[in-house]
């Protein structure tokens, strides 16, 4: 039997960011359902979906700030102080929202001015 020939560049007909950007719509609208809600822990939850989802669109520098922020958050459920909480997970879905909107899978328009007639 032989073996197919996979050194010709080879594109695939379905285009996963299309997908990617709808799953992440769809938990964006369920983390404000949750944080309007007050139920922290699906928040939590859904924030920490949409970081696994934008995991490889971090920076390094990104992927610190989210670590630093997982800790305070451990360190404020721990003690049970629900408002720390809850400022530090609305700190957390500034970030990815960031994230997300510098990977170009978010909110971030296009400048009128960039055209591509050079």
């Amino acid at each position: 039997m032989e073996k197919p020939d996979y050194s010709s560049s080879q594109v695939s007909e379905f285009n996963q960011n299309a997908a990617i950007i709808q799953r992440l719509h769809n938990q964006w609208l369920d983390c404000r359902k949750y944080r309007e809600r007050g139920n922290l822990m699906r928040y939590k939850d859904i924030l920490e979906s949409i970081q696994l989802e934008l995991y490889v669109d971090s920076t390094p520098d990104d992927k610190e700030k989210l670590e630093g922020l997982d800790k305070q958050l451990m360190l404020a459920m721990f003690k049970r102080v629900f408002g720390k909480v809850y400022s530090i997970l609305t700190k957390k879905e500034m970030l990815l929202r960031s994230i997300e909107n510098n990977a170009g899978k978010g909110s971030t328009y296009k400048s009128l001015d960039d055209d591509d007639w050079d």
